[in-house]
Parts: structure tokens; C-alpha cells; sequence
């Protein structure tokens, strides 16, 4: 039987750092891609797009290797 991962985290934890992960927190950088991007309303490379790979990185991070049978 596979083994499901437990993925923790979201747009906000990731932005405040709220597992500790890394130094500092994220505020900056989604306030400039927030306040910035022209984007942001497209309906395929609007924001949710732009935070796909962060999110993906994040849960990359924290997440054992092969929980998703990859890596």
C-alpha cells in the first residue's frame, strides 16, 4: 500500500514563515508581487500561478523524499 504524505502549510504559513524553515518571513516579497504585477487578474499567469511553484517548493521542503513516489 502507498503511503500518503501529510502536506502542511499555506499561502499565509508559507508568507510568515510559521514553520520556521527558513530566516526571516516573505512579507516583502508577496507585498511587491502583490502591489506590482500586472498579472494578476490573467486567467492562467495571474497569482495563484505566481504562488504555484513557492507553494511547491515549500511542501518540496518539508516533505520527506519519496512520500510522492518522486525525488
Amino acid at each position: 500500500m502507498a503511503t500518503v504524505a501529510l502536506v502542511k502549510g499555506s499561502i499565509p504559513d508559507i508568507i510568515l514563515n510559521r514553520e520556521g524553515l527558513y530566516r526571516g518571513d516573505l512579507k516583502h516579497y508577496f507585498k511587491v508581487l502583490f502591489n506590482n504585477a500586472k498579472n494578476l487578474n490573467n486567467p492562467y499567469h495571474n497569482f495563484r500561478h505566481m504562488f504555484c511553484g513557492l507553494y511547491i517548493k515549500h511542501v518540496n521542503f518539508i516533505t520527506p523524499k519519496n512520500s510522492f513516489g518522486t525525488n
